[in-house]
């Protein structure tokens, strides 16, 4: 198995090392159920002007979108970040969706590039979103929250379980397992075998079939309260294995619980 970094960088093709399909295992999601997960697209201006799927991303505030830090770094130097709110079906021009220009990016300081720890940043949008049925902020957790049992992952990654992508129109989602740090950190190879760090979380099933995959990069992992229906954020999506869904290979996130300071020192960054 190969690590990949989740992120289908523009012109890119997949390597064995940096980057998770339609969500491995996953189906369709109904239309603007995850209001706050955007595709994050770069608009060339020197070719046709249309733009393209690279990344995930999700809404904290009308301003400010959370990302993985490796979707920003390896981004060409030509052309525009755009973020795309309110989307379902990358093909077409959609009812209610919103197109805004990112101008800042900020990565987490201790991001070092590639696969590994603190893979998180903010983007900052040229004019706020406007708040509707089909674009909305996220919940955040409480600071260092453990989550147990279930989480919803939310993508327009790869669906494929081989080496050849499949990328999928619509927006796709799957429940997946929440895998305990330790038992996670077991199952790659023990302490030190993988960049794995104590401010990830990990999803399986570790007996294969469903993962993030290809393209899900900076995508939301989500705890939905069975009760009251709120979406609350756990995780942004970061790296795993390729081919995605292989046996004893979870699927890796940077935590959000244990960055809810850093998220709103930002913010107040105007």
């Amino acid at each position: 198995m190969w690590l990949w970094i989740l992120c289908l960088l523009v012109e890119a093709t997949w390597a064995a090392v940096p980057a998770v399909n339609r969500v491995v295992g996953g189906v369709e999601a109904t239309p603007h159920m995850a209001p706050y997960v955007v595709s994050m697209q770069w608009e060339n201006s020197n070719a046709d002007g249309s733009s393209r799927h690279f990344c995930g991303g999700v809404i904290i505030s009308h301003e400010w979108i959370l990302t993985a830090a490796h979707c920003i770094t390896g981004t060409p130097k030509d052309g525009d970040m755009m973020v795309v709110a309110g989307k379902h079906n990358l093909h077409e021009r959609e009812a209610g969706e919103q197109m805004r220009k990112v101008n800042r990016k900020v990565t987490h300081q201790q991001f070092t590039g590639g696969i590994g720890p603190y893979d998180l940043a903010m983007l900052h949008l040229e004019h706020p979103l406007e708040f509707s049925s089909t674009v909305a902020a996220v919940n955040l957790p409480q600071p260092d929250t453990v989550f147990t049992g279930e989480a919803a992952i939310f993508g327009w990654g790869s669906t494929s379980n081989n080496l050849t992508p499949n990328f999928p129109a619509t927006l796709q989602w799957a429940t997946l397992p929440i895998v305990d740090w330790h038992e996670c950190e077991a199952v790659l190879g023990g302490p030190g075998a993988t960049p794995l760090h104590p401010t990830n979380i990990c999803t399986g099933p570790l007996d294969g079939g469903h993962s993030a995959c290809h393209g899900d990069s900076g995508s939301a992992l989500i705890h939905i309260n069975p009760t009251t229906n709120v979406h609350t954020l756990l995780g942004i999506v970061s790296w795993g294995f390729y081919p995605c869904g292989a046996i004893g290979s979870p699927s890796i996130y940077a935590d959000v619980t244990h960055f809810i300071d850093w998220i709103h020192k930002v913010e107040g960054i105007n």
